[in-house]
């Protein structure tokens, strides 16, 4: 009987923490800013579509301001795709996508 009340009380502690985790992952989400995220995300030679943070966002449905997002990364691709940045890319060895 005692295994089964320690057991059961685990598990609602485990719940707490999960929904704690969340919640806090939600506010740091929310505290995004969209267009910066964007932008950096193309500087770096990455897609939105495959961004773990923005994925982890939805799950945690928090508000995303995806127009935001769009715009930086669009921004970024701008910047990225210039020849200078090329070039130095290419300087430092690092993969240009």
């Amino acid at each position: 009987m005692q295994k089964l009340l320690k057991a059961g009380l685990l598990s609602v502690l485990a719940l707490g923490l999960v929904g704690c985790a969340s919640y806090f992952k939600r506010k740091e989400c929310e505290k995004t800013n969209w267009f910066d995220h964007g932008y950096k995300r193309a500087m770096s030679g990455k897609r939105l579509e495959g961004d773990g943070f923005l994925k982890t966002c939805e799950k945690v449905e928090a508000q995303i301001d995806y127009g935001e997002a769009d715009r930086g990364f669009k921004a970024g691709m701008g910047n990225y795709c210039q020849p200078k940045t090329v070039y130095s890319t290419g300087r430092k060895g690092e993969f240009f996508n």
